[in-house]
């Protein structure tokens, strides 16, 4: 993982974004390690410039704009190096704080703001809004995976923009408006990832935290590095939550402990959150990418029909009878057994043979994109 650090003038400063961040996850150990930590004295560079920091990285040294608290960090070598051993394809977003790659039929969609720990915003969430109905339309792709550059998964929304009244609106919006906006957000971003036809992964390279956590448990399956974690924060920062977190936490680990989680607020290891179910797999940190990409392509070249109708019958299941459930059931296995995938899978069990769903070429003939 890229580890960075922020020097000026021999002193190592941090990011307001993320001073908050370590605050609404309940971590105050960092001062201390900042303070035992040995550091490298980087100068400042020859040009007489009182506007840029030197960002030190594994990767080398970059300049970073003062102006705003932020920096522009090289994006860490684990997602443009050993993924290109893939042959990554690039989907459009409209913007760089959205990544998406296609490879073996999983889309790889990465949050890319790892010096504000991936926070939604202004124009990540948008991004992310719109390419999720791209995704789910396009016949090349049998999976979708979330995940974060750096370091963290996703801090939630970016606290350092709440609350400012600096720069009072002319027409506020009413309280009525603000609750439909919101609920609008919540439906078109979280709501649709629950909600779309396809297998949803979110794999955890460090901190779900807040709505981020939120996004990672609107997905179907989560996987996670050894050294991630899970929180949901919202107490920390006096807000109930928001964008589903009351309600898959429940389904996913029962009400008592989604209570604990949102009560207490505690932070769960990789460990903690896969014996509680909140998590599939837990992969070593080092190697965590493939691993993950791996896992998303075991799923994505499975049969694309079944694989939605089986999605459907369980999120059904939910709220509908065992009756409803049966009739169901039935007609997706109807469905499911009179296609094309089912022919290619009897065909290979009869022939003592994995069955192979997608040709190398099916997806490239089958784009609808």
């Amino acid at each position: 993982m890229t580890q960075t650090r922020r020097v000026r003038r021999g002193r190592i400063v941090f990011s307001h974004s993320e001073v908050i961040f370590e605050i609404v996850c309940g971590r105050f150990g960092w001062l201390f390690r900042t303070i035992l930590m040995v550091t490298p004295l980087i100068t400042r560079t020859g040009r007489k410039c009182t506007s840029c920091w030197e960002v030190e990285t594994e990767c080398g040294v970059e300049d970073a704009d003062e102006g705003n608290g932020s920096f522009i960090e090289r994006r860490p070598a684990v997602i443009k190096g050993n993924y290109q051993e893939f042959g990554m394809t690039g989907i459009e977003t409209g913007t760089d704080e959205l990544l998406c790659e296609l490879k073996g039929r999983v889309a790889l969609v990465t949050l890319n703001k790892p010096h504000k720990k991936n926070a939604l915003g202004d124009i990540l969430t948008p991004a992310l809004r719109k390419i999720l109905p791209v995704l789910e339309d396009r016949m090349d792709v049998g999976c979708v995976m979330i995940t974060g550059a750096g370091n963290a998964f996703c801090s939630g929304g970016d606290v350092s923009e709440m609350g400012d009244n600096s720069k009072p609106k002319r027409n506020p919006p009413t309280v009525e408006e603000q609750i439909a906006n919101l609920t609008e957000k919540q439906r078109t971003l979280t709501g649709v990832l629950y909600h779309l036809k396809k297998p949803t992964i979110a794999a955890l390279p460090g901190a779900a935290a807040g709505a981020g956590l939120s996004i990672a448990l609107a997905c179907d399956l989560r996987i996670a590095c050894e050294d991630a974690f899970m929180v949901t924060a919202f107490r920390n920062v006096g807000l109930s939550g928001d964008y589903g977190a009351s309600w898959f936490l429940p389904r996913l680990v029962g009400l008592a402990r989604a209570k604990a989680l949102i009560y207490r607020s505690p932070r769960l290891s990789a460990g903690e959150a896969m014996d509680i179910g909140l998590v599939d797999e837990v992969y070593p940190t080092a190697s965590f990418r493939d691993d993950a990409l791996g896992y998303a392509m075991g799923i994505a070249n499975g049969p694309t029909l079944a694989l939605s109708k089986m999605k459907e019958n369980m999120q059904a299941g939910l709220t509908q009878s065992l009756d409803a459930s049966f009739e169901l059931e039935a007609k997706h296995m109807i469905e499911s057994g009179s296609g094309e995938e089912a022919r290619k899978a009897i065909t290979a069990f009869k022939e003592k043979r994995k069955p192979v769903f997608h040709e190398e070429n099916d997806s490239i003939k089958g784009c609808s994109n």
